[in-house]
């Protein structure tokens, strides 16, 4: 029997990369509380979390998504889509920006599986997937 729910079967931490990897700011004293843990405020306000409910993986992102940050997000996205959910919603409606490094994460994760994969997007992101005319290469919902 294929068990598609969370591995950990709730919640999990928000941070996406091993605490001496991320900058300063990111510091245990300067995390800001969130719906399924502490989340890291990374470069210019970036946060990204993670939180599994039953079989629904949610990532969420704010702040602006660049080629400063792209790397976390591209780690966070891999390694849930690695897992045995069934599905991985991406939600970037708190993105204030986003550059070409972030929309090749999003290109990249949609490769690697579109089947599991929904993205929720900003205006902002939808603005820059209209005029790169990659729209319809994303599961946008």
């Amino acid at each position: 029997m294929n068990d598609r729910r969370c591995p950990d079967r709730g919640a999990t931490p928000a941070a996406a990369v091993p605490a001496a990897r991320l900058p300063r700011a990111a510091e245990p004293d300067a995390r800001r509380r969130h719906v399924g843990g502490p989340v890291p405020v990374l470069n210019d306000g970036f946060a990204i979390s993670s939180q599994c409910t039953g079989t629904t993986a949610r990532i969420t992102v704010s702040g602006e998504l660049d080629i400063a940050t792209a790397t976390h997000l591209h780690e966070h996205t891999s390694r849930q889509l690695a897992e045995p959910t069934e599905l991985v919603v991406l939600d970037l409606t708190d993105v204030s920006f986003i550059d070409s490094s972030g929309l090749h994460v999003l290109l990249d994760a949609a490769a690697q599986d579109d089947s599991r994969l929904r993205i929720v997007p900003s205006p902002v992101c939808l603005r820059l997937f209209d005029i790169t005319g990659v729209r319809d290469r994303l599961p946008l919902i």
